[in-house]
């Protein structure tokens, strides 16, 4: 069996990685960690008894950690060209 806190490391490296693509990309990441942290109000609190075992960390430390990577990288908001872009992506799924 692998160290969940490992696993756990692994999927934060991840998430961190997945945020720097979104802003090389052109793309803002905050609706990402946004997700996460809706996630984590929506969902139920893990025992800690099972947290030790779990592979992946909770939702809300993992958007959390993202919003600070977010803030450390510089990454400036352009909330028009990401407008934008959603805008046009939503018209060629029609």
């Amino acid at each position: 069996m692998s160290s969940s806190a490992y696993d756990r490391e692994l999927e934060t490296e991840a998430d961190l990685t997945a945020v720097d693509y979104l802003i090389k990309a052109g793309i803002g990441p905050e609706p990402f960690a946004n997700f996460l942290y809706r996630l984590g109000d929506e969902s139920k609190v893990v025992p800690k008894q099972i947290y030790w075992i779990s592979t992946h960390p909770e939702s809300k430390e993992r958007a959390e950690k993202m919003i600070e990577h977010i803030k450390e990288s510089g990454y400036i908001k352009t909330v028009d060209k990401d407008t934008i872009r959603f805008t046009r992506m939503k018209e060629r799924m029609k």
